[in-house]
């Protein structure tokens, strides 16, 4: 009896851990996060808040706005492949968020 026991447990963590693999990907909505969209706007905006900081690095002051930035930190103002809206977060640092995908 204990034995089968074992057994039931052992099969049903097995069934859970491959539940656990398969349902993830079957959902009809993926995150905004994880969908290569999501995943190219975060990559925007971490590239925008390392040109945030060596801006400052350079020049010991924080940006205003993208603009200030461009042609030195940046070739041009990234634009969310989602069709979402940078916003500039002022701040010490400042910060960009997405209006589709949030912060980075």
């Amino acid at each position: 009896m204990r034995k089968t026991m074992l057994v039931l447990m052992g099969l049903a963590l097995v069934a859970a851990l491959a539940l656990a693999l398969v349902l993830p990907g079957c959902g009809s909505s993926a995150s905004s996060r994880t969908s290569p969209q999501g995943r190219t706007c975060l990559a925007n905006m971490r590239t925008v808040d390392s040109a945030i900081e060596s801006y400052n690095a350079l020049k010991d002051a924080y940006p205003k706005n993208m603009q200030q930035m461009v042609g030195e930190m940046l070739k041009k103002v990234p634009v969310c492949p989602a069709g979402g809206k940078y916003i500039w977060v002022d701040g010490q640092p400042p910060t960009i968020k997405c209006t589709i995908h949030g912060t980075p």
